[in-house]
């Protein structure tokens, strides 16, 4: 997906959160897997103060070029102090954590009371095999179902919204990277935005 787009979605994603949760995305904030540190970025632009995070060195170099605050770090074993961010964001992450449990447990371990995570994530679905198939996208290797999902979420966070969507990949020159259509019988994805 490219940064522009990625962006559109990513404010699209943060939008809703704010909506649904009645509050404001601002404070100290955690983005973990940071990539190329394009949602740090924004999330800055947004008068957040953010710190991103990826396992990736690569990925790390292109933050500190950025002159965004980062880290080097495993998000199982989040380096921060507990209680510490007022939100924490993890988009298109979990499902490439062969344990997204230990991530959800690090997440609520290092928010602040009343804190909040946002995160999105595929759904384990028919659709999502055949498109991980055709891409061969082979770093997959945690997508869980609707209810798995939400389960796992329930033993550590409290007030869980979500919204179920199925995104398509099309091509470009027609509707950007993704075609996303809110249904619940055909989700392939999720938003969540869930408080400690």
């Amino acid at each position: 997906m490219s940064d522009k787009i990625s962006r559109t979605q990513r404010i699209k994603e943060l939008v809703w959160a704010s909506e649904i949760s009645g509050r404001k995305i601002a404070g100290d904030t955690l983005e973990i897997g940071g990539g190329k540190g394009y949602v740090a970025n924004l999330l800055n632009d947004l008068g957040c103060r953010t710190i991103g995070l990826d396992i990736k060195l690569a990925f790390v170099k292109q933050m500190v070029k950025m002159k965004l605050p980062c880290v080097q770090a495993d998000a199982r074993q989040i380096p921060f102090k507990s209680s510490v961010f007022d939100q924490v964001t993890c988009f298109e992450m979990i499902e490439h954590v062969d344990n997204p449990e230990d991530v959800l447990k690090e997440i609520q371990r290092t928010l602040a009371d009343k804190g909040f995570v946002i995160l999105t994530t595929p759904l384990a679905n028919p659709i999502n095999n055949i498109i991980d198939f055709l891409r061969g996208e082979k770093t997959h290797v945690s997508v869980l179902r609707l209810n798995s999902l939400l389960q796992v979420l329930g033993k550590h966070f409290k007030k869980i919204r979500y919204r179920t969507i199925l995104a398509l990949p099309i091509p470009p020159r027609l509707f950007g990277r993704y075609f996303w259509l809110e249904t619940r019988i055909l989700a392939n994805h999720i938003w969540v935005c869930c408080e400690k």
